[in-house]
């Protein structure tokens, strides 16, 4: 975990972008004479990934034009990283959460839900807490 921290501490001092753009965008300004190329940095939830690497909002998947999906406590963040760390599992104790990612994704098993009497774990518990506390369950 603790090389974990390091690589997030090196992208975000080093500000590196991601390929993703996720926490920087390239804008393009055309002159006459030549292009003008700048970064500018993603900004979440009044929050810049520029000066910080928690900044969050909830992750929304675009069905269509009028149509959006939340996902339940899964985070966008300013790396892919930063966003599985702060994520929790809860959809997947949820049915119609699960059966929301199916459908949409074209999965076609029956998928059922996790079941929480299983775990030590509280539902909200984020994935970077379980990966610290790696352990094997019965």
């Amino acid at each position: 975990m603790q090389s974990l921290k390091i690589f997030q501490d090196y992208v975000q001092g080093n500000q590196l972008i991601t390929f993703s753009g996720s926490n920087w965008k390239f804008a393009v300004r055309y002159k006459r004479t030549y292009d003008l190329t700048r970064s500018i940095p993603v900004l979440r939830s009044n929050c810049s990934c520029a000066t910080s690497n928690l900044c969050f909002e909830p992750a929304t998947l675009y069905i269509s034009e009028n149509h959006t999906l939340a996902i339940q406590r899964f985070q966008i963040g300013c790396t892919s990283l930063d966003s599985v760390l702060s994520s929790t599992l809860e959809c997947f104790y949820e049915q119609s959460c699960l059966n929301d990612l199916t459908h949409l994704f074209k999965i076609p098993l029956n998928v059922t839900v996790f079941e929480s009497n299983q775990t030590r774990f509280a539902l909200d518990t984020t994935i970077e807490t379980l990966l610290k506390n790696l352990s094997i369950e019965q």
